[in-house]
């Protein structure tokens, strides 16, 4: 059960970092490139990078074993950085280059796209709920079926014990007033 919560946490962890970076690359990176600042974004892009590895290396490696938690822990520590490093350096350099206005405009639109993560996600997990709720339904009809067919069967068995033992009740009977 372990491994199982780290993997789906590890995927949902992957699921975040995917967006985030990719918010980044697609609404933060080109405007720091058109004004010129190509070296932070190749900074913001190797610590992207750098996540992304970790990530895939933690995704290969067995979700059972002591490497794993320092691995994570090793994530953790980069990310963090990671975050330092965006609001000491990127979020400025952005704000710097941007009217209100135009950072406002960028902002709406990355809540946008988080929102519509957000509302895939739980429509996703609507539709497994609804899964598993049909295949308790089957498999509830498939038990009452069994316990209906066990039912009859145990009642079948009963009546041929009657009819067996009321037959050798007769049979006996009949022996009885034979010999007599």
């Amino acid at each position: 059960k372990a491994v199982k919560t780290r993997e789906r946490m590890l995927a949902d962890l992957r699921e975040e970092l995917d967006l985030l970076a990719s918010l980044q690359e697609q609404h933060l990176f080109p405007i720091l490139r058109q004004h010129g600042m190509h070296d932070l974004v190749r900074d913001a892009t190797i610590d992207n990078d750098e996540t992304r590895a970790l990530l895939a290396e933690l995704e290969r490696m067995p979700k059972n074993d002591d490497a794993f938690l320092s691995r994570v822990a090793e994530l953790r520590k980069v990310f963090q950085q990671h975050i330092r490093d965006d609001r000491k350096e990127l979020l400025p350099a952005v704000l710097q280059v941007l009217s209100d206005e135009e950072a406002n405009a960028i902002a709406e639109t990355v809540e946008d796209e988080m929102a519509s993560n957000d509302e895939t996600k739980r429509a996703e997990a609507k539709q497994a709920r609804e899964q598993v709720e049909t295949v308790q339904r089957v498999t509830d009809d498939i038990a009452d079926t069994v316990r209906a067919g066990v039912e009859g069967a145990q009642t079948m068995v009963r009546t041929m014990q009657e009819s067996v033992q009321n037959s050798f009740g007769a049979v006996s009977e009949m022996a009885r007033r034979s010999a007599a």
